[in-house]
């Protein structure tokens, strides 16, 4: 059973990975997500070496941002790939078979793992491992066309309490929603963050 369901795996990664996705950029303190619509085969994304040693990288799919090691019905490819500095390198994002739900959004997490190599110069590099995350959203096909009335859709709620004031917002959509600042009275009462469904 695991040897046909490996086999149909590799079958289907044949036939899809010719298909040419969009490269989006997606350096590792991007604040931009990653979307994938279902109606593609793959998207690809650029990722960037700004250091100064050459970095061996792993990237990987996972399902929860605590749990990196979380299986997500993703593959990345290359996996494991060397970047020297100041290169790039483009990975491709492919789903594999299996079902996913349609009625919204879903949340998953591109890893990119570096460990630091010798360089060109067999100079020696400091050998910690640095892993950067970036989100990466799964829309299904029919929620295409639809994610700029989002922000139209949210409800808002200042809540008093008697320490201090609080901010709700509930997103009643089935898109993620990425918040760069909200402004009450005048003062910035959150940075970032991304709103889930």
């Amino acid at each position: 059973m695991c040897v046909k369901r490996a086999l149909d795996v590799i079958l289907w990664l044949a036939l899809n990975v010719i298909s040419v996705g969009r490269v989006q950029a997606a350096t590792s303190d991007s604040a931009m997500p990653i979307i994938f619509n279902a109606q593609e085969r793959s998207v690809a994304t650029l990722i960037s070496n700004s250091a100064a040693n050459a970095y061996l990288s792993r990237a990987w799919i996972s399902d929860d941002s605590d749990q990196a090691q979380s299986l997500a019905p993703f593959i990345v490819m290359p996996s494991l790939f060397r970047l020297w500095a100041g290169e790039q390198q483009v990975v491709r994002i492919i789903r594999t078979p299996g079902d996913l739900p349609e009625d919204r959004e879903l949340l998953f997490y591109l890893h990119v793992m570096g460990t630091a190599i010798a360089g060109r110069d067999d100079e020696k590099p400091d050998m910690a491992s640095k892993t950067e995350r970036v989100a990466f959203i799964y829309r299904p096909q029919h929620l295409i066309s639809g994610a700029g009335e989002t922000a139209k859709q949210l409800q808002w709620r200042l809540l008093d309490r008697v320490t201090a004031s609080h901010v709700q917002v509930i997103n009643p959509s089935p898109y993620h929603v990425r918040l760069t600042g909200v402004r009450v009275a005048g003062d910035l009462t959150l940075a970032q963050g991304l709103l889930a469904p």
